[in-house]
């Protein structure tokens, strides 16, 4: 009966492991000796709690006087450890408890049973045992993950994770896997909102993971994290954020707003600009500025904006929202901005919008080109100054020249007409120019 195996298991040991309750009993009637550890240290117990639905073997080996039920194996693991382990082990959990398993020892990886027990996916009743047995939350295994930490990517262990933060877990403790100046909690909420858990980022802010002193809010830094384009799930986790007394007028808000503008989901962007301060400049702009800066096809967007009170003058670094739309070639853009009234006297790459519209004309697609004179005309109807018109380029063409090089007369003509060039030689050389252009 003492004779051992290369495992240095005895026959006692391998009934245990398997599973064979029988021959069980009679070693343990025999009177065989239940501390005997194997090459891992394992003890019968132990071979019995790491079983799936093995609740009659470890109640036998308990009652019967089995080795102390906190023997560690050479990995410092007890029977508790491997228990934790195991999904739907409650009973096993339950037994092991009331013999006097102590829930706080550490195997040589630092872990509890409840850090095994986090990571086991429908486990919320072994977690809420061993946190009722006092199970030491805040140690931490070498890498300084949490039971919390290593429940967190678990999509389906909300009630585990709410669990650990009702009873203390510490969201703020440093985590290795990152710089040691990000506080704890922010890896909690980028990992929820990865996997596009709005249910847990909603948990991790309810407990306070929104901010430290002297830290940015950690609601910023997700907000940001979950403005992704084509994801509806962190559009949802967006708005919530936003909607949720997260400050919106922050770098990381206007980009969500951007981004959730994108989306044909009214309601959930008409409520974040109710809550938005239109006009605040986060890095010098504006949320009109960064809509009109990233999307030519948001004109009815830019109607909302600038219906609710957005500044059609706001700049960045001396940039005008028509010169930034100009100088991107967002034609429909420049088109919306002038008809609602903004000023045309900018300069879009050293040149004035007239002269960069007129010099930009034959990139325009043909079928767009009568929409480009109109833009044109729309421009010298809004800009009354001789000077805007007749101020030169680096080449020294004026917007006249220009027009006669895209062969635009009637636009030359509107600009004769609407102004007494009293530099007549200068308007022959540029009629001459645009007879030659034509002539080649």
């Amino acid at each position: 009966m003492d004779d051992r195996n290369d495992s240095g298991q005895m026959p006692f040991h391998s009934a245990v492991e398997a599973g064979a309750i029988d021959v069980v009993r009679l070693y343990v009637e025999g009177g065989a000796d239940r501390s005997a550890q194997d090459n891992g240290g394992r003890t019968p117990l132990h071979l019995a709690a790491e079983k799936d639905n093995n609740q009659d073997m470890i109640r036998l080996l308990l009652w019967n006087g089995a080795a102390s039920v906190n023997f560690q194996d050479a990995e410092g693991r007890t029977a508790l450890h491997l228990a934790a382990r195991k999904e739907d082990n409650e009973q096993a959990i339950e037994m092991l408890l009331e013999s006097g398993a102590n829930v706080r020892l550490q195997d040589t990886e630092g872990r509890t049973a409840l850090h095994l027990a986090s990571q086991t996916e429908n486990h919320k009743k072994a977690v809420q045992m061993l946190l009722e047995n006092y199970a030491h939350i805040r140690l931490n295994d070498p890498e300084e993950l949490l039971g919390l930490h290593l429940a967190t990517p678990k999509k389906d262990n909300e009630v585990a994770i709410k669990l650990l933060l009702t009873h203390g877990a510490d969201i703020y403790t440093c985590d290795n896997t990152v710089s040691p100046a990000f506080p704890h909690a922010e890896v909690q909420l980028r990992r929820a909102v990865r996997n596009n858990n709005q249910e847990m980022v909603k948990l991790l802010l309810d407990r306070g993971a929104d901010g430290v002193k002297g830290e940015p809010s950690f609601g910023q830094k997700s907000l940001g994290f979950a403005a992704t384009p084509g994801s509806i799930q962190s559009r949802q986790i967006s708005c919530w954020l936003a909607q949720n007394d997260v400050n919106i007028n922050t770098a990381n808000g206007h980009k969500v707003l951007v981004d959730v503008m994108m989306w044909e989901f009214r309601d959930d962007w008409e409520s974040m600009i109710s809550k938005a301060d239109l006009n605040i400049e986060v890095d010098g702009k504006t949320i009109l500025y960064r809509l009109v800066e990233s999307n030519h096809l948001w004109l009815d967007k830019v109607d909302i904006l600038l219906d609710r009170g957005a500044r059609i003058d706001a700049r960045y670094m001396d940039k005008t929202l028509l010169s930034v739309a100009a100088e991107k070639k967002h034609w429909g853009m420049v088109k919306k901005l002038v008809e609602r009234g903004a000023d045309v006297d900018v300069l879009v790459g050293g040149r004035t919008l007239l002269t960069w519209l007129l010099e930009h004309y034959l990139e325009v697609g043909y079928h767009e080109r009568q929409q480009q004179r109109d833009l044109v005309k729309m421009v010298l109807d809004q800009n009354g100054e001789y000077a805007y018109v007749s101020k030169a380029d680096e080449e020294g063409k004026t917007a006249l020249g220009h027009a006669l090089d895209a062969g635009l007369v009637d636009i030359a003509v509107l600009i004769l007409e609407k102004y007494e060039l009293e530099e007549v030689c200068d308007f022959l050389y540029g009629i001459s120019r645009g007879l030659s252009y034509h002539t080649q």
